[in-house]
């Protein structure tokens, strides 16, 4: 298998460009380039960015759906698929459980490996009326 590179810029919380101590725009690190293009998954529904026409997560759709545990299967079932179409993702390691439901927003405790990596990345994740937003990522031994 071979592995994954990515090369994305580096932008700090506010979202500025960061300058390497040598004077050079500073590039991000793997884990975080993937960590960045996940939630920019989750945030689109495929058929959003005309290049890509099969990227992104549909559980957008559900949005204003009563939550029902058909609801809150195809949202588990949605936020896999989309995990699973990342190629730098393991798997094997993606582990998904539902943690909130209101009638505005759902929340999600994700848990997924990177290719090669024995670090899992733990996120608490949703989505709402307002968009989608990150309450916690932390990364622990797997």
């Amino acid at each position: 298998m071979s592995r994954f590179t990515a090369f994305d810029l580096a932008f700090d919380a506010d979202g500025d460009l960061v300058v390497a101590p040598n004077g050079d725009v500073a590039a991000a690190r793997d884990g975080d380039v993937l960590a960045r293009d996940i939630l920019d998954r989750l945030a689109c529904l495929p058929g959003e960015l005309p290049a890509h026409p099969t990227w992104g997560c549909r559980i957008k759709s559900l949005l204003g759906a009563p939550d029902s545990p058909r609801s809150r299967m195809l949202a588990l079932r949605y936020l896999r698929e989309s995990l699973e179409d990342e190629p730098r993702v393991e798997d094997a390691s993606i582990s998904i459980l539902q943690v909130g439901a209101a009638p505005e927003e759902k929340v999600y405790r994700i848990r997924f490996a990177e290719v090669g990596s024995d670090r899992l990345q733990e996120w608490v994740w949703g989505f709402g009326l307002s968009g989608p937003f990150v309450v916690r990522q932390a990364e622990i031994q797997a």
